[in-house]
């Protein structure tokens, strides 16, 4: 008021703080190798290091997953533990990033993910699928500026090195 006089008083309460979590620094990336067919995972652990609650949305790519997808609630300094998977179905060699957003979204982290599958076992009783590698002489085929209309030809030499042939 101008005079100076007091109108009201309340209480008022406030919550300062910050989202933090952290992730295991020898997992700055996550790498898998599997047979395609067949799953392989791995353990993250992940601990609020901030000082207010916070929910946790996780989220990847396919052929890797995760489990949990949601933590509702992680309150501070409490450890909760992740497993991320890796499910190729053919032999291949993909990158990804696993994502991991705080309440609101108000902070998103981030870890490198990679996967590669390597030639699937031979078959035999009760092993599985069929085994399978086909091996070229060259590794990339370039056909270089040719324009629209041009035909070109290279060769390319396929070798059958699965032991079921």
């Amino acid at each position: 008021s101008p005079s100076g006089a007091l109108l009201a008083e309340t209480d008022v309460t406030g919550t300062v703080g910050f989202y933090k979590l952290k992730i295991p620094t020898e997992k700055h990336a996550l790498s898998f190798q599997a047979t395609p067919g067949e799953p392989t995972s791995t353990n993250i652990k992940l601990l609020n290091t901030g000082n207010l609650e916070t929910s946790v949305t996780l989220g990847i790519s396919r052929p890797f997953s995760v489990n949990p997808t949601y933590i509702p609630s992680l309150v501070p300094g409490e450890e909760v533990t992740c497993e991320v998977s890796y499910f190729p179905v053919v032999t291949e060699y993909v990158t990804g990033r696993l994502t991991l957003s705080l309440t609101n979204d108000t902070v998103i982290y981030q870890v490198p993910t990679e996967g590669r599958s390597t030639k699937t076992k031979p078959r035999g009783p009760n092993t599985g699928p069929i085994g399978y590698s086909l091996l070229a002489n060259k590794s990339i085929v370039n056909f270089g500026g040719t324009d629209i209309g041009i035909e070109k030809e290279e060769k390319l030499l396929l070798q059958n090195d699965s032991p079921t042939q």
